[in-house]
């Protein structure tokens, strides 16, 4: 990656881009996978009905604010902060802390944050059913 804090690197491996970046919750770094890049506007709308059902954000706030040369943000019910050298401070927050955090650190207003439902642990994806969907 070329920057410690919100760099992002590329490469093609067995004939797909992969794509390593750094979200919050897997601050460590995580690839990602390209499997194809035409779809049909019926295709997109498929998939996101798909996370309805299931999807690691519907259970949680999930926010990122790159800042100069670190980001910061929440994921998990922590506070995550990746510093300019790279490291990683990760930091557990009460539903007060992350109300606090989200205002006053990720300028998000009072009455959005205060509408946010309280996180609640990410279940296990459930298996495929038999058409395919999760």
């Amino acid at each position: 990656m070329s920057h410690p804090a919100w760099g992002v690197s590329c490469e093609m491996r067995g004939g797909r881009w992969h794509i390593c970046w750094r979200p919050l919750h897997r601050p460590t770094g995580f690839d990602c996978r390209l499997e194809y890049f035409s779809t049909t506007r019926e295709d997109f709308r498929k998939r996101h009905e798909m996370t309805r059902v299931w999807s690691p954000f519907n259970y949680s706030v999930t926010l990122r604010r790159n800042r100069g040369e670190a980001v910061v943000g929440m994921a998990y019910g922590q506070r995550i902060d990746i510093h300019p050298d790279g490291r990683i401070t990760e930091t557990a927050l009460t539903r007060e802390e992350q109300l606090r955090m989200l205002i006053d650190d990720l300028g998000i207003s009072e009455e959005l944050a205060m509408a946010l439902p309280q996180d609640v642990p990410t279940p296990p994806r459930p298996a495929a059913s038999s058409n395919g969907t999760t």
